[in-house]
């Protein structure tokens, strides 16, 4: 049976600010289509190749290696194609600071019942004599509209950012999305956001879209009981 309680237990903020949106109705149809979904696999693997790399300098063919025991079987491949883009990109763009702060961990707040947020970076590196926070997304698609990637670096700002440590620093955030390099024929290749990028939203901005979280999460508890309560009657 499905949980109602995993609206109120988001993995990460970029899942959270995902289903958000500055509308009660479009926001709650997103919730409600996380309750109907389920997930197999997970990107876990991708992301446990990547910090070793960048801690412990493993090369393509260990991670490689990595993924290919780790995890569901259905989500292997998706796993090593983004263990393949992430290399691409170091190999370009060598992540080679000194890892930091290990298990670092900060919560942000999304209202009452819920669980805070966890923004967890993927590792944190010294470079140039700042602290960098490294956060790993490997989708495929960047799942963010303008106005959820300006929610999800408010967030990071609020949390991460807000510490004395990471205030003047770029930061790295790292997408792997696929982009179609022919008539079938898909590839992933890095993408890299810093702070500074997108518009951050306001105070009230930022409550307004807890407060609409908080009613959306009433239109998808009533779905879920009509929901379920009609599957029981069957």
């Amino acid at each position: 049976m499905t949980d109602f309680n995993k609206i109120n237990r988001p993995p990460a903020a970029e899942h959270w600010s995902r289903m958000q949106h500055p509308e009660v109705n479009r926001t709650a149809k997103r919730l409600i289509a996380f309750l109907r979904g389920s997930v197999t696999w997970n990107y876990q693997a991708t992301r446990n190749a990547a910090r070793y790399y960048i801690e412990d300098a493993i090369d393509r063919e260990t991670a490689q290696k990595t993924v290919a025991m780790k995890g569901n079987p259905a989500g292997r491949p998706h796993n090593r194609d983004a263990v393949d883009a992430f290399f691409d990109y170091v190999e370009n763009f060598p992540i080679r600071g000194v890892p930091a702060f290990t298990s670092l961990v900060e919560w942000f707040p999304i209202g009452p019942d819920a669980k805070p947020l966890p923004i967890r970076p993927l590792s944190v590196t010294r470079e140039g004599g700042l602290f960098v926070p490294n956060f790993l997304n490997p989708w495929s698609e960047i799942a963010f509209d303008s106005y959820q990637a300006s929610l999800y670096m408010t967030i990071l700002e609020r949390s991460v950012f807000r510490l004395t440590d990471f205030e003047d620093s770029p930061g790295r955030i790292i997408f792997l999305p696929k982009w179609q390099i022919g008539p079938r024929e898909w590839k992933r290749k890095a993408v890299i956001w810093t702070r500074g990028q997108f518009p951050l939203l306001s105070d009230r901005e930022l409550n307004d879209q807890i407060r609409i979280f908080i009613e959306s999460k009433e239109i998808a508890s009533k779905w879920f009981r009509e929901h379920f309560d009609s599957k029981k009657k069957q």
